[in-house]
């Protein structure tokens, strides 16, 4: 039966190549279950409790937990993989060991994730030899709770991805192998007890992957909490927009200054424009950690009557997305346009993606019929003020 499912598993895999999709997942809600069914479920000796997480719940690591994953998992570091986990650690230990793979503390054929609670650094330390080791090491977000970890390898480059974002990377001068079948041990491991300590905290949405994790698919893992979902934005006095934010756990949040805003303690705020302000957003966590993340949005407020010719504003981001916030790119104060000649929008590689004469026209993110995806894009507008010709050029980020 073993060998059946190690053969679908390897045609599995294999179709999994172009679709950066985990060959091992573990949502971690209450369950311990691997939900592509290839690999052994997750075992520990005593059953951990579970409190809310990401998206559901997720497992609390004490020191009686000691969580294992499939022995035949640590096979997908013979080559490129990736390594993805939320964390949130409820303790003050300053070496926290997240994930370690190996049977034994020392430099021959180990991997370890482990976490600095001093400095807010999480390090990757890959091993197969005292001559052959790698080190990565990367800064969390202080501003938030939990923290979405990629770990990954391309070659000999590795990789730290948090919360969606490339923070550092390495090459290897060589190439690092460690044994296969080793245990990965989940908030604990060899380590502890003689260079770190057990973690003690929540682990959710733990994936693991056998290929390199590009930019792109670290950004779709991320899952959005406890933030603002809204971009910093540009409105005139007395003009009103709705600022979304998405908080977990039934988590409140209170929003600070109060200035022009209707609700303060709502997740989805009407803000009116009165002046620039750095509005922030704190979100206590209602899990009992006394744990609060926060996150702040611009809001530029200025009075048309205050506006010169060259004073034309266009927004630096937009998210074409669906979900009917800051979906179109556009002039935003065309009012001063007595007249436009061009508006054209060109992509990386010189091509006219939109183009324009009317000053009231919005770009919808698309392309021949087709979505453009995030990417930073050029724009030029010629336009006439007041009898001048004038030309504006600037930079334009798309985001989905």
């Amino acid at each position: 039966m073993r060998e059946l499912v190690l053969i679908s598993f390897f045609i599995y895999s294999t179709c999994l190549l172009f679709g950066q999709q985990p060959i091992a997942e573990y949502s971690l809600d209450c369950d311990l279950s691997e939900e592509n069914g290839f690999f052994d479920d997750i075992t520990t000796p005593f059953f951990p409790s579970c409190q809310c997480g990401i998206e559901e719940e997720s497992f609390v690591l004490s020191d009686q937990t000691d969580l294992s994953a499939d022995t035949m998992i640590s096979e997908i570091f013979a080559d490129d993989f990736g390594i993805s986990f939320y964390f949130k650690t409820n303790a003050s230990s300053p070496v926290q060991e997240l994930i370690s793979v190996g049977d034994n503390c020392s430099s021959d054929s180990t991997f370890r994730v482990y976490y600095l609670e001093g400095s807010g650094e999480v390090i990757m330390e890959m091993s197969q030899s005292i001559q052959r080791t790698i080190s990565l090491r990367a800064t969390v977000d202080e501003n938030k709770c939990w923290q979405h970890i990629i770990i990954s390898r391309n070659i000999n480059d590795f990789f730290i991805y948090i919360n969606g974002e490339l923070k550092a990377e390495v090459n290897s001068a060589f190439d690092i192998q460690i044994g296969n079948k080793f245990p990965i041990n989940i908030g604990h491991g060899p380590c502890v007890s003689v260079i770190s300590n057990e973690f003690l905290g929540q682990i959710d949405e733990l994936k693991f992957f056998n290929q390199f994790i590009q930019q792109f698919r670290a950004s779709e893992l991320y899952i959005p909490n406890n933030e603002i979902l809204s971009r910093d934005t540009t409105l005139f006095v007395g003009d009103e927009i709705t600022i979304n934010s998405v908080g977990n756990c039934n988590n409140t949040v209170f929003w600070s200054p109060a200035l022009g805003i209707n609700d303060v303690s709502s997740d989805t705020i009407l803000l009116e424009g009165i002046e620039t302000t750095d509005y922030v957003a704190s979100f206590t966590d209602a899990s009992g950690s006394q744990c609060i993340s926060t996150d702040t949005i611009r809001i530029i407020v200025i009075d048309p009557n205050d506006l010169q010719c060259d004073d034309l504003i266009l927004p630096n981001v937009f998210t074409p997305n669906g979900d009917g916030i800051n979906e179109t790119f556009h002039i935003l104060n065309g009012f001063i346009v007595q007249e436009l000649k061009t508006f054209e929008i060109f992509n990386r590689w010189g091509e006219v993606v939109f183009r324009t004469t009317n000053k009231s026209d919005e770009w919808d993110g698309n392309y021949k019929g087709q979505a453009v995806q995030s990417s930073m894009l050029l724009y030029k507008i010629v336009y006439i003020c007041e009898g001048e010709e004038l030309v504006k050029t600037g930079n334009i980020s798309i985001l989905r």
